[in-house]
């Protein structure tokens, strides 16, 4: 067994040979023994430029194996342009060549099995090619190796580790072979520059935000090997344009493609089991999700995600646009299934769904027209929050609660006309917007002059036809319109009750409760049928 003192006894050896050397040599390398006898290279004084570092020291007649570059051994060096590592180095430890930063070509050995963490962080490498003996490149390995433009992996590579390559913002393409069991967290983030990630077959896991904000990425296919999906893994990849999820995926992590903006569509394969919430959130041009016919958990329709019963919705992609009609099957929403459909004009919403989700529409910044079926008893927090083109809604009788923000920045919401009872007020309901009126039914209870700080008005008015304004006069028909003091009116009309088609012909505000309408293109249509209605 070595002691100290022979470690320090050895090190004095290889000091005394290196004086047989040339003097230029013998100012660059410093050695310490590794337990088995081997050299470990600790650090190194020389003037830079090229350097290769020696696989073998004659220590005392002796031929000492150099396996090691120790940690911090070049750390800082920014003199140095290129390295050469001979094969006999199996290790290049924790930050071996960090901040190297005139460091531009590195030749690793084909004996190296391990890259420490930071061993060439801030390096200005321009391209590396990890040999196929490498059992693991460790965290931050690469990091910030802004002029990398390749970086070759070769098969027989084990693992990526975290950040190994983060914020290497030259890199063009990369190719992970199969042998590879994991791509670290955050392995590829910020890589803007990379246009190509070739995934293969054999990866089982993508790490946390692994791709993300790969900026210049626009087609990548996850190979059926991956069973862990990690969170954010393609998030903020913003011209990725195709991805494909291959037979054999099960799970589809949260936020793994979110800030995909301009993704258009995506497929699920039969595989998969699991879908986690806000997988493809902020996906501004997602319009189509399909699901593989034989998949067991999901299911597609109208490009819409279900589960396998088209019982829940799950989700609504966000770039689906126009009107949209839930189907009646749909008994309840998963987590948020409309929020951010921009797009989206119109939904109805059927009877069936007895619970509007919290934030289930809130961002849908283009809705102007919610149908809202008698059926359902809760609208939940910020369920329409931040729906800014929503100009009014109708609540059933049958909602008893809602929530907290459920329509709160909902700017352009002038009246809320509820058909039931006061349902539990809850704060800021309607806050910030505190100029639309809130209407109420005759005959129904617990309405006070305000709710939720609005005012509140009897929804009463009536089509006087019992006196002496009803009928034609000076070529119009019309009728008298009385009920609350300066209630708004729309009187609307159709020419056929069995199939009616009703349009507005005007809006009327009762001024000290009543109001005259007057329709002169009424003597164009054979039959004119007319009804008042909320604005």
């Amino acid at each position: 067994m070595k002691t100290q003192g022979d470690s320090v006894k050895v090190s004095i050896l290889v000091g005394l040979f290196m004086l047989a050397l040339s003097s230029a040599v013998q100012a660059q390398f410093n050695f310490t023994t590794n337990s088995d006898g081997s050299l470990n290279l600790a650090s190194y004084t020389g003037p830079g430029g090229a350097v290769a570092i020696p696989s073998t020291i004659n220590v005392g007649g002796t031929n000492l194996t150099v396996t090691t570059i120790g940690i911090e051994a070049f750390f800082f060096q920014t003199s140095i342009t290129n390295v050469t590592i001979p094969d006999s180095v199996i290790s290049i430890g924790d930050s071996a060549f960090s901040k190297c930063y005139g460091l531009t070509s590195a030749a690793l050995g084909n004996g190296v099995t391990s890259i420490g963490g930071l061993a060439f962080f801030a390096c200005g490498l321009t391209s590396v090619t990890i040999p196929g003996g490498v059992t693991n490149i460790g965290y931050s390995a690469f990091e910030g190796c802004v002029d990398m433009t390749n970086a070759t992996i070769a098969d027989g590579v084990i693992s990526i580790g975290g950040s190994a390559f983060y914020e290497c913002t030259s890199l063009a393409s990369v190719t992970i072979p199969g042998s590879v069991v994991s791509i670290g967290h955050d392995a590829f983030d910020f890589c803007t520059g990379l246009n190509s990630a070739i995934i293969a077959m054999g990866v089982a896991s993508i790490g946390d935000n692994a791709f993300y904000d790969c900026s210049s990425l626009t087609s990548v296919t996850v190979p059926g090997s991956i069973t862990n999906f990690g969170i954010g893994a393609f998030a903020d990849c913003v011209s990725l344009t195709n991805a494909t999820i291959a037979d054999g995926v099960t799970s589809i992590g949260s936020d793994a493609f979110q800030y995909c903006t301009s993704l258009t569509s995506i497929t699920i394969p039969v595989t998969v089991t699991s879908i986690e919430n806000s997988a493809f959130s902020s996906c501004s041009s997602l319009a189509t999700i399909l699901v593989d016919s034989q998949n067991h958990f999901y299911s597609s329709l109208d490009g819409v995600l279900f589960d396998k019963s088209q019982s829940t919705l799950i989700l609504c992609p966000e770039g689906k646009g126009g009107s949209y009609t839930i189907p009646n099957s749909i008994t309840s929403f998963g987590p948020y299934p409309f929020a951010g459909c921009f797009n989206l004009t119109s939904v109805v919403i059927p009877g069936n769904v007895t619970n509007i989700g919290a934030a289930a529409f809130a961002g849908c910044t283009g809705l102007t027209n919610v149908t809202i079926a008698d059926g359902v008893t809760s609208i939940e927090s910020s369920a329409f929050n931040n729906c800014t083109s929503l100009p009014n809604v109708t609540i059933p009788g049958s909602v008893t609660n809602v929530g907290d923000s459920a329509f709160a920045y909902c700017y352009k919401l002038g009246s809320v006309f509820f058909k039931g009872n006061a349902p539990a007020e809850h704060p800021s309901v309607f806050s910030p917007e505190w100029n639309a009126t809130v209407y109420y039914l005759p005959g129904t209870t617990g309405w006070g002059p305000t709710f939720d700080g609005l005012l509140t008005m009897l929804w009463n008015p009536q089509a006087r036809t019992n006196d002496g304004s009803f009928g034609v006069q000076n070529n119009q028909f019309g009728f008298n319109i009385t009920g609350s003091s300066n209630l708004v009116v729309v009187v609307e009309a159709c020419t056929n009750l069995a199939s009616p088609t009703w349009i507005p012909v005007g809006n009327y505000t009762l001024n000290g409760g009543s109001t005259y309408f007057s329709d002169a293109l009424w003597a164009n249509y054979p039959t004119r049928f007319y009804r008042l209605s909320s604005p």
